[in-house]
């Protein structure tokens, strides 16, 4: 996938000269005029039809062989190109091992976003994420000072567009008080008195909602957690660019092992809570009952892009310890270890400024 000898090309709106870009930059000063603009691609971002897509792959995608790679220090299981002459693994820089080779169809990317998190800044930030784990061991910040060089990687994603139609089936509930004789006892002595009981009437519903999604991420490798891929969203989308191989200098970039066809059905799985809740919103009411969902989607497309990490990893014990950090936001996410005794230690503390009132007011009555 990465061709280090392609460059970015502009020419100067001022001088007409020409100016070679460095990888991931997106404004530049003209070196002969001094002129400063921002860098607009002239090209779009092509969203692609889903079914096509399938139907049409062998036209719409390239032929590569693939080198599938475990990695001996994390755990990770990596795609990269057979070509490639990278020797460690660009999660936690440590050795691998060749599982397997295969060749496939890929499709290539249709957009990409730059790196606008610098490494120094990225370091930065790791080391600050890592003096906030109150809960980590004592010696934990000292082992995060021995973390491999943070290395930035570009990971695959796919996006969706879609609308879905639902069909389902319910029951609607609706609120209801009625009037109520209790016996209740008050100094000893037994009294009557009216209350108002809540009870609820189910009736019978069914219905269509149609809901869009737009642009739906999800991640297209398994290399990393994805929980933790998760959670460094968001994503500023609206500045993908075109992609150009030229971005990728200086950086590695991991060919996607979560097929097409296979990303639309975990976007299926990340569609049914929103739909659900518009079901509810649909049945009404002041509870709801969703007994069946039967889902068609529609206008289905997609773009495969590549998003900006950094990561790293250190060794605690005997266990490696993967660090993300999302190089648009800076936003940190990853493994840690735990302390059981600071745990244990806050839980009792708190029970006792709980109990302190209760014990001091004791304490006062003797």
């Amino acid at each position: 996938m990465t061709d280090h000898t392609k460059q970015l090309i502009y020419h100067c709106k001022q001088c007409n000269a020409e100016l070679i870009v460095p990888a991931g930059v997106t404004d530049l000063i003209c070196q002969y005029c001094g002129h400063s603009e921002e860098i607009i691609t002239q090209s779009t971002i092509v969203e692609r039809d889903y079914r096509a897509a399938l139907e049409t792959i062998a036209r719409e995608s390239i032929s590569m062989e693939l080198t599938m790679i475990h990695c001996d220090g994390c755990g990770a299981d990596i795609s990269v190109d057979s070509k490639s002459q990278a020797n460690a693994c660009p999660y936690c820089g440590k050795s691998y091992i060749t599982s397997n080779y295969q060749t496939g169809r890929i499709f290539t990317p249709s957009g990409i976003l730059p790196f606008a998190i610098t490494r120094e800044n990225g370091t930065e930030r790791f080391k600050s994420w890592a003096k906030k784990r109150w809960f980590a061991p004592n010696d934990f910040t000292r082992s995060t000072k021995s973390a491999d060089t943070i290395r930035g990687i570009y990971l695959p994603f796919w996006t969706f567009d879609t609308t879905s139609h639902s069909d389902y089936t319910g029951e609607r509930g609706e609120y209801y008080y009625v009037s109520e004789k209790r016996t209740v006892t008050e100094n000893g002595r037994n009294r009557t008195e009216t209350v108002q009981v809540r009870k609820t009437q189910w009736h019978k519903t069914s219905g269509n909602v149609i809901c869009r999604f737009d642009d739906l991420l999800i991640c297209g490798s398994d290399s990393l957690p994805q929980a933790y891929i998760e959670k460094l969203s968001p994503w500023d989308l609206t500045a993908l660019i075109p992609f150009d191989t030229g971005y990728l200098q200086g950086y590695q970039a991991e060919h996607y092992s979560i097929p097409l066809d296979r990303a639309f059905e975990m976007a299926k799985l990340r569609m049914e809570d929103p739909i659900r809740e518009t079901i509810c919103d649909d049945i009404g009411g002041d509870e709801q009952i969703v007994s069946s969902v039967q889902t068609d989607y529609s206008d289905i497309a997609f773009k495969h892009i590549l998003l900006p990490v950094w990561v790293t990893a250190y060794r605690y014990g005997d266990k490696v310890f993967r660090i993300m950090i999302n190089a648009r936001t800076g936003e940190v996410q990853g493994e840690r270890p735990w302390s059981w005794v600071k745990i244990i230690f806050t839980v009792l503390l708190a029970i006792l400024l709980v109990l302190l009132p209760y014990l001091y007011s004791n304490w006062s009555a003797l």
